[in-house]
């Protein structure tokens, strides 16, 4: 059994390089075909032990992946983007699911979870979906579409796309600095498509999709309502039109009534999906009525807790474990405000128990925990997060939100992220602070602001920072100390 590992690039530098050692993980036989980098991606390519192929960009992914598919020599083809990976244990997987369903003839291909995260944002958790990424090298198996293209067979005989729930792919290309581009080029594909052939059903949830995380809401309500009355959706999104029209409506502050609308017809199609009463509760908490978001919130959160009815889509992927923290910070707010301490800092802990990662949430259990003894603080944030591993992330909280000492505790666990200024001063050693910036020269304006915001220093009084002519040095000294006193 022979395996070839394909991809297409453009301007993939910064990618090819972990896609590269991923793949070599499997297989030695990588062809990478480029549509035009202008960076170092052929040059790393070849580096890299990959066979290059160069084929001119008209506009259509599909030709460019069957252009590579040509290439392939291998009896399984694995065809990740660039931005994609396997962790080293999903390597394994994949050699293992090969040798199992190498002899099954009817197997083609294989479907698995596909997981976008931010890299942008500490690899946060985006959303879900399935993809097949895993096929046979076949003259019958080819991509079709311009974007968004799909693997379509062919075969004279009988096949199936195996689900594999024990191996997921990971991908980046959704990170913050790189989809708004990403959004623009496949919005103009999608359009130009449409102009060359004519409108087809499934372009109306694309370019729902499209208008959606480009912002323009008024557009995406459009096409969606097509989307779901046309029910063309790919395999595992069945939930995401409803979901994009509820939250579309809301960021559109639509009459209650018609939000409302949405969810009972989201509900109706598939049943206990709590997706849909957690995004009215978020609604409801965008228009201030905290009652009605309390109410829906702690029904949402039930709902997820029970089993949904057999009748529910069984690859359907449901976004209600990325909303859960969400549902809880926000009745963690609300018990807050109802100065109940006790039931916010459960609710919040429960929230990052579940998404540690959220710097926010964070934020609010510190504000709360303002004068709880240090060691105390310790000792919960110990047992939420690896402090050698999360360190870098908790330091900077724990400064904006005035834990000091707990940010020194932890700062020394991270490759010195603090310059030894902030080290004195979280150490409570103002004078030689306050020393060690004049003596390197730290600008004035920064020194001043941390004054102003940690120390509560009234502005007026940060001109003794600067010298004046005929000063008494002495005088000035005594009072910078104590400024940082």
């Amino acid at each position: 059994m022979k395996i070839t590992a394909c991809v297409i690039v453009k301007n993939e530098e910064k990618n090819l390089p972990r896609w590269l050692d991923c793949m070599k993980k499997l297989t030695r036989d990588m062809v990478v075909v480029d549509t035009g980098s202008e960076d170092n991606t052929v040059e790393i390519a070849e580096k890299g032990g990959a066979k290059v192929f160069h084929f001119p960009w008209v506009g259509d992914f599909a030709k460019a992946k069957n252009f590579a598919i040509d290439h392939a020599k291998g009896d399984w083809i694995l065809f990740l983007d660039a931005d994609e990976y396997f962790t080293d244990e999903g390597c394994r997987t994949v050699l293992e699911l090969l040798r199992k369903y190498d002899s099954v003839r009817e197997v083609i291909g294989l479907m698995t979870l596909w997981v976008n995260l931010d890299a942008d944002r500490g690899y946060r958790y985006i959303n879900t979906g399935y993809q097949i990424r895993i096929f046979r090298n076949k003259p019958f198996l080819r991509y079709h579409g311009a974007v968004h293209e799909v693997l379509k067979s062919g075969a004279p005989y009988p096949t199936r796309m195996q689900f594999v729930k024990e191996l997921s792919i990971y991908h980046t290309g959704y990170s913050e600095h790189i989809i708004h581009q990403k959004l623009q080029r496949n919005l103009e594909i999608l359009l130009a498509e449409q102009k060359r052939r004519g409108h087809q059903p499934s372009d109306d949830y694309y370019l729902a999709e499209c208008y959606y995380d480009m912002k323009d809401y008024k557009r995406t309500v459009e096409y969606i309502r097509k989307a779901i009355d046309e029910e063309l959706v790919p395999v595992g999104r069945e939930n995401r039109p409803y979901s994009i029209l509820i939250q579309s409506l809301i960021l559109l502050d639509a009459p209650r009534e018609e939000i409302e609308k949405a969810v009972q017809m989201g509900l109706a199609k598939y049943p206990g999906t709590a997706e849909f009463r957690l995004l009215s509760a978020f609604g409801a908490w965008r228009g201030k009525d905290y009652l009605r978001a309390e109410a829906e919130l702690n029904e949402g959160i039930a709902m997820s807790g029970k089993k949904k009815p057999e009748t529910a889509v069984s690859l359907m992927v449901d976004e209600t474990k990325n909303l859960i923290p969400t549902a809880y910070w926000y009745l963690g707010q609300l018990a807050a405000w109802k100065k109940d301490r006790q039931a916010a800092v459960e609710l919040y802990v429960k929230a990052l128990q579940m998404n540690k990662h959220r710097s926010e949430i964070l934020q609010s259990l510190m504000r709360l925990l303002k004068g709880v003894d240090a060691l105390d603080v310790i000792e919960m944030l110990d047992a939420l997060y690896d402090k050698k591993a999360d360190a870098v992330f908790l330091v900077p909280v724990l400064m904006q939100t005035g834990h000091s000492k707990e940010a020194f505790y932890y700062e020394r666990l991270t490759d010195g992220m603090m310059t030894d200024f902030t080290r004195f001063f979280l150490a409570g050693r103002y004078e030689a602070a306050g020393a060690l910036a004049v003596d390197e020269g730290m600008a004035l304006s920064g020194l001043g602001y941390w004054l102003t915001e940690t120390k509560n220093v009234p502005p007026a009084e940060l001109s003794m920072l600067l010298p004046s002519k005929g000063e008494d040095e002495e005088k000035r000294q005594k009072n910078l100390r104590r400024l940082f006193s």
